[in-house]
């Protein structure tokens, strides 16, 4: 079977809830909850829960919360940490604001990747080994350095090259010189708009396709999901019951589900199940409400 590699970011997280967003200096919260996040981490975990091993490729700090991500991490089964570079001086940390109407604004600091290089080169890709990577890499100039020698690795031995985009991602897109396919993208709606400059799913996964894209995977919330590649396109209907308006950490549920599947030979058909069942574990778990 092939191999599942996941690069990008392991996060300390904490998500402040409060009333509403004000310009006051002292503002009294209703919550603060920790997480361990990042989209590689998060795609990593769920894929190992499904009982896949996966190759998790990512930076932890010397600090505090570095030491405690790494009790975590290495507590859990399935996930390999050979390519997790222990050293960095500081960890990945984001926090989340999320108001009463469900907005979030994030606050991230990522740490410096440089030590990867070394680690990065170790690896040996196998034909049809299958290398997730996070859009958050792409966004400094040292992750973009390891995003780059992962593809290179693919394209030189066959590997499945599948990115995950992030909003600054999509924002910058257009403006990164990319000489390789990408064989499965998973933007979200917003993405794909930002990215195609067009609002209908439908008509952004066409013009995604002409940027050296093999399958588009559009995540609709509630709706569903919209699969196309050259000779399959279809709208896959969302049963989920849960409100979608804030489900930080789903969709990279939803990728793990996909890979699990596409790694097993599946269809389409059973991928994208696999992927919603994927994501619809983790709102259960994580017990968000209804609609």
């Amino acid at each position: 079977m092939a191999s599942i590699y996941c690069y990008g970011d392991i996060t300390y997280e904490q998500h402040v809830h409060l009333e509403e967003y004000g310009n006051s200096n002292d503002t009294i919260v209703k919550s603060v909850k920790f997480k361990v996040g990042g989209s590689a981490f998060n795609t990593a975990s769920a894929l190992a829960n499904i009982g896949n091993k996966v190759n998790l490729i990512c930076s932890l700090g010397k600090d505090i919360e570095g030491e405690y991500l790494e009790k975590i991490l290495c507590k859990i089964k399935n996930i390999n940490t050979d390519f997790v570079d222990f050293r960095n001086s500081e960890t990945s940390k984001v926090f989340a604001l999320i108001n009463n109407s469900k907005e979030h604004k994030f606050l991230s600091f990522r740490c410096n990747h440089t030590k990867l290089k070394n680690i990065v080169e170790k690896i040996n890709v196998k034909k049809n080994d299958f290398f997730n990577i996070s859009g958050y890499t792409f966004q400094d100039s040292n992750s973009r350095i390891i995003s780059k020698k992962l593809i290179d690795k693919c394209q030189t031995n066959s590997g499945v090259i599948s990115i995950d985009p992030s909003l600054n991602y999509a924002k910058n897109f257009n403006k990164i010189d990319r000489d390789y396919r990408i064989d499965y993208f998973f933007p979200n709606q917003e993405e794909a708009c930002i990215i195609s400059g067009v609002s209908d799913y439908k008509e952004a996964a066409k013009i995604l396709h002409t940027k050296n894209i093999k399958n588009v995977l559009i995540t609709l919330g509630g709706n569903g999901c919209y699969y196309s590649n050259s000779y399959h396109r279809k709208l896959y209907k969302s049963k989920s019951i849960f409100d979608h308006s804030l489900t930080i950490g789903s969709g990279d549920n939803f990728v793990a589900g996909f890979i699990s599947a596409k790694v097993n030979h599946l269809s389409i058909e059973e991928c994208i199940q696999n992927a919603n069942k994927s994501a619809l574990d983790f709102l259960t778990k994580n017990n968000y409400k209804g609609d």
